[in-house]
């Protein structure tokens, strides 16, 4: 058996793309027909934030579609709603991804109308997810709940280790990528619905991402509506080997970091974790997400609770959870993907 470098395939994956590519125009310039057709379509998009306070006798339990100014220390989470629709005029192939992250920006105290940023780090909330449709219109809601107290006691360690004062903000982003078609233009259609939330201030406002609506055309030819079989094939044969030499390749590096980096937590916090053969049930559960272990350390730490762990089947993930009814507090490690 012959075995490559890395280098080495990474140059035929080079060569056999050029090669691929100069065939794929070919195929395109033989094709006579060049017909056109109109792609309208509308998109529309909107957010809002649902309030759940702490039992105090001034607010209701919970305030849905906030709007206003709150008492930060009265909030005991916010779940935050997100709403895509998009419809068109004929039905054609959509592929789309969305994704939500939250990302915490310091910036230096405002002075004479100016501040600096000065640290910024981002946390994902809902891992990627990837899905196909063939129709003329289709709505994306999602929904999330944060721990507000999680991201404001990391500004609240960042000040006292760096001796600095900060103002502080958590942006939530909705992000949903797609493409219609596979069409060229389309790659670059990137929607964002963002909501702000100030960390370390004593009032919090929340300001709603109200409905907005735009429309857009797209002109696409026979190619683009139907790319020759006989292309695709080729790009594919040519390109199988050495891309998947080169993956085979990869992930002997990357492996391992999985199953270390659960033996490292499982070995590092024994006192804490409790390892279960069955998931549980939690139906009757409203879901919070911790963005890091240590938060979920911090959390059975304060309320003096055991860590459940649960690996899935298929090894490829491991959840944590801590049970505090009605609430269970979730952190999801996953095996690295490439």
């Amino acid at each position: 058996m012959i075995f490559l470098s890395q280098k080495r395939l990474m140059q035929m994956s080079i060569i056999s793309f050029m090669l691929s590519t100069v065939f794929a125009l070919f195929c395109l310039f033989l094709q006579q027909e060049n017909q056109k057709a109109i792609y309208q379509y509308k998109t529309s998009k909107m957010a809002n934030t649902t309030i759940f306070f702490q039992p105090n006798p001034f607010y209701p339990k919970q305030i849905t579609k906030a709007n206003g100014i709150y008492p930060t220390s009265a909030i005991e989470q916010l779940r935050f709603t997100f709403q895509y629709h998009f419809s068109a005029n004929q039905k054609l192939p959509i592929l789309y991804e969305q994704s939500i992250q939250a990302k915490v920006i310091l910036y230096t105290p405002q002075q004479d109308g100016d501040r600096k940023k000065i640290w910024t780090k981002t946390y994902p909330l809902q891992q990627s997810k990837t899905k196909q449709i063939t129709q003329k219109s289709f709505t994306v809601k999602q929904s999330i709940h944060l721990y507000l107290q999680s991201y404001q006691q990391l500004v609240q360690n960042y000040e006292e280790t760096y001796g600095i004062s900060t103002e502080a903000t958590l942006q939530i982003f909705f992000q949903l990528n797609y493409r219609i078609n596979n069409h060229p233009k389309s790659s670059s259609i990137k929607e964002k619905i963002k909501l702000e939330i100030p960390l370390n201030e004593k009032t919090t406002e929340i300001i709603p991402n109200e409905k907005s609506t735009k429309r857009k055309t797209l002109v696409l030819t026979k190619h683009a509506l139907a790319f020759p079989l006989t292309c695709s094939i080729f790009f594919f044969l040519l390109m199988v080997l050495s891309c998947l030499s080169l993956w085979k390749k990869k992930a002997l590096t990357h492996q391992n970091s999985y199953s270390k980096t659960l033996t490292q937590l499982l070995k590092t916090y024994h006192d804490y974790i409790i390892k279960i053969n069955i998931q549980p049930n939690l139906a009757s559960y409203q879901r919070i997400i911790l963005p890091t272990f240590d938060d979920v350390i911090r959390l059975a730490a304060q309320q003096k609770s055991v860590i459940l762990c649960y690996e899935d089947e298929n090894k490829q993930e491991t959840q944590f959870y801590i049970l505090n009814h009605p609430f269970v507090y979730l952190y999801v490690l996953n095996k690295p993907q490439f």
